[in-house]
């Protein structure tokens, strides 16, 4: 019987001694996973990515179809690589209103380095109730994010 109950006091000792080096590992990971967070802000911090020139032409077709084509250029002006994401155009007309909406995007090259550029085009019919006079400007969404790849070069 004595040598039961040390054996079960054994037991119990190192099953608590196991959860305490558990707790220990954790606690570590969690110190760990903070670091990781803080650099990834640094990092993305350094990410930029802005418009550097943009241009649109308006015309109406035959059937007075009212297109639009859209060209816009990004510039990586931070000082690590970019995913560029997809893109969505809007333009709008001369009170304010959305004339119309292009989404899903892709810049050409989609990974672009510090200092690159990259591409986006988009042609595309307007509101059928929208006037050749109406059309404004277009304004731009995107998302991107740091990178460490490099990109395709051929």
């Amino acid at each position: 019987m004595k040598k039961l109950t040390i054996l079960m006091f054994s037991l119990l000792i190192i099953l608590t001694a196991c959860g305490d080096s558990k707790q220990t590992i954790s606690q570590t990971a969690d110190k760990k996973s903070k670091t990781e967070e803080s650099a990834n802000t640094e990092e993305k911090a350094n990410a930029k990515l802005e418009i550097e020139d943009s241009g649109s032409t308006v015309w109406s077709d035959s059937i007075d179809s009212i297109w639009i084509n859209t060209a816009a250029i990004f510039k990586n002006t931070g000082d690590m690589p970019v995913d560029i994401g997809e893109s969505q155009m809007n333009y709008k007309g001369k009170d304010g209103s959305i004339l119309g909406t292009s989404t899903m995007i892709y810049a050409v090259p989609e990974i672009v380095q510090a200092g690159e550029s990259a591409f986006i085009l988009e042609g595309t019919t307007l509101n059928e109730e929208t006037s050749l006079d109406n059309y404004s400007e277009t304004t731009f969404n995107f998302n991107f994010e740091a990178i460490e790849e490099d990109s395709n070069l051929m």
